[in-house]
């Protein structure tokens, strides 16, 4: 029967590969929805500007968490409390962009659609991976990280949404939760 310090490497063991499963998958979303602007930058060559620099944001976004990963995971100051049930969300919502993905690239949609698409896409993504570190104080360096990103994410479906009432003419609204 292993003894206490061993139920306690074996602990943190678990939760180092947790943490460093939900951080990845973070990552790869962040990578997944820069993969998504790059390609509407080619398929509304009329928009390509304005989706580069949310592309070249999401890069940046992804090298932020890498940082986390790199820096923060083998010092254990990661938050263990919200991360391990998201995890799956988050790669749930990385297949589903890569679908998107593979889609537009055979069959784009009119520009109307993708606007509304890609609103919807920023503020899901937040929500999903961001609303429990969200209510309240940040507890350590990562969840004020987490935080802004969260806030990013809403600021690019509000910067998508201005953008497409300019120069597609949309005449609708983001939802209410977008700003939480």
């Amino acid at each position: 029967m292993p003894g206490i310090p061993e139920l306690i490497h074996l602990k943190n063991a678990m939760m180092n590969e947790t943490l460093a499963r939900f951080l990845d998958e973070s990552i790869r979303l962040e990578l997944n929805m820069s993969d998504f602007y790059r390609l509407l930058s080619v398929v509304y060559p009329q928009d390509a500007a304005f989706w580069s620099t949310l592309s070249s944001e999401e890069v940046h976004h992804a090298a932020l968490i890498k940082s986390v990963n790199d820096n923060f995971l083998s010092e254990r100051i990661v938050p263990f409390r919200t991360v391990g049930q998201y995890s799956e969300l988050l790669s749930q919502s990385n297949r589903f962009i890569e679908q998107k993905i593979q889609s537009i690239r055979t069959n784009p949609p009119p520009r109307e659609d993708i606007f509304r698409l890609m609103v919807e896409l920023e503020t899901s993504a937040g929500e999903i991976h961001y609303q429990r570190m969200m209510g309240g104080k940040s507890a350590s360096v990562v969840e004020e990280l987490f935080q802004k990103l969260n806030g990013e994410d809403n600021f690019h479906a509000r910067r998508i949404m201005a953008y497409a009432r300019e120069n597609c003419s949309v005449n609708w609204e983001l939802s209410a939760n977008a700003d939480e």
